[in-house]
C-alpha cells in the first residue's frame, strides 16, 4: 500500500538451480553485499544459494557469507550433498531445508547466522526433511538454536557435530525440536558435543525436545558448559516436553 510506504523490489538468489539434475557447485565465494541489498524476512529467493526441485547435486568448498536472507536454501529436492563449505553472517538461517530426501551436510562450518532475525539459527529443518545426514560440522555462535527440527522431519542423523555458543532472546538452545513439531520421528544424535549455549543474558539448553516428536535417540553425546563458574549459562542438558514419546539416551554425558 502506498500509504504504508510500500515498495517494489527485484529479489533473486545469487545462485539459483531449478529442475536440474547432476550438477556440481564448487569453489565459489557467494557474498550477499548487505550494504546494497534490503532485508525481507519472508523472501526465500534472497538466498545466497537456492535449489528447488534439484536431483543429485554437490555443493563443495564454497563460502556463503553476509546474505540478506538464507545462506543455503534447499527445497523439494533429493540427494543434494554439501561438503567443506562455510556459511556465515547471513540474515536468516545458515542452511534451510524442506521437502527434501537425502540432503547431507558434512565438514561444514555454519557460524554467526540469523544476524537480522533472532531465533532462526544455524541449520533449520523446516517441513519433510527426510533421511538427511549431518556429520562432522561446526555449528557455532548463531543467533538462535544451532539445529532446529520441526514438522514431519524424520530419520535424520546428526553425528559428530560441535554445537557451541548459540544464543537467542529467552532460551538459547543447542538443538531444538520446535513446539510446532508434528509427526516427527526417528531422528538420531550421535557423538555430538553440545556446549556453552546461551550468554550472559540468556539461559541455555543443550537439547530441548517438544511437540509431537517420537523415537528420538541420543547416543554418546556430551551436553555441558565449559566456561568458568559465574559464566555458565547452559543450565539444562536435556529437556523433554509433555507430548514427546520414546526418547532413548545411551551413554551420554551431561555436566
Amino acid at each position: 500500500m502506498a500509504k504504508e510506504n510500500g515498495y517494489v523490489q527485484t529479489a533473486f538468489p545469487l545462485l539459483y538451480g531449478h529442475e536440474v539434475t547432476d550438477i556440481a557447485i564448487e569453489g565459489l565465494a557467494i557474498d550477499g553485499n548487505p550494504e546494497r541489498n534490503l532485508f525481507q524476512p519472508e523472501a526465500w529467493k534472497l538466498s545466497g544459494l537456492y535449489l528447488d526441485e534439484v536431483q543429485q547435486a554437490v555443493i563443495r568448498d564454497c563460502e556463503i557469507r553476509n546474505v540478506m536472507g538464507f545462506g543455503c536454501f534447499v527445497l523439494n529436492s533429493a540427494d543434494v550433498a554439501m561438503a567443506g563449505c562455510q556459511v556465515s553472517g547471513c540474515a536468516l538461517e545458515g542452511v534451510h531445508v524442506g521437502g527434501t530426501r537425502g540432503f547431507s551436510v558434512r565438514h561444514c562450518r555454519i557460524a554467526g547466522n540469523a544476524v537480522r532475525m533472532a531465533g532462526r539459527g544455524g541449520v533449520y529443518l523446516c517441513f519433510l526433511a527426510i533421511e538427511g545426514v549431518y556429520e562432522d560440522n561446526e555449528i557455532l555462535d548463531n543467533n538462535g538454536p544451532g539445529i532446529l527440527i520441526g514438522y514431519r522431519d524424520r530419520d535424520n542423523l546428526f553425528a559428530r557435530n560441535v554445537i557451541r555458543g548459540n544464543r537467542q532472546a529467552g532460551i538459547a538452545l543447542g538443538a531444538w525440536f520446535r513446539g510446532d513439531t508434528y509427526r516427527t520421528y526417528g531422528n538420531v544424535f550421535r557423538d555430538c558435543v553440545i556446549e556453552d549455549n546461551g550468554d550472559a543474558e540468556e539461559e541455555g539448553y543443550g537439547v530441548h525436545i517438544s511437540g509431537d516428536a517420537h523415537h528420538t535417540r541420543l547416543e554418546r553425546c556430551a551436553m555441558r558448559d565449559t566456561r568458568p563458574e559465574g559464566q555458565k549459562r547452559q543450565r539444562v542438558g536435556l529437556s523433554v516436553g509433555p507430548e514427546v514419546q520414546d526418547v532413548t539416551v545411551v551413554e551420554c554425558t551431561i555436566e
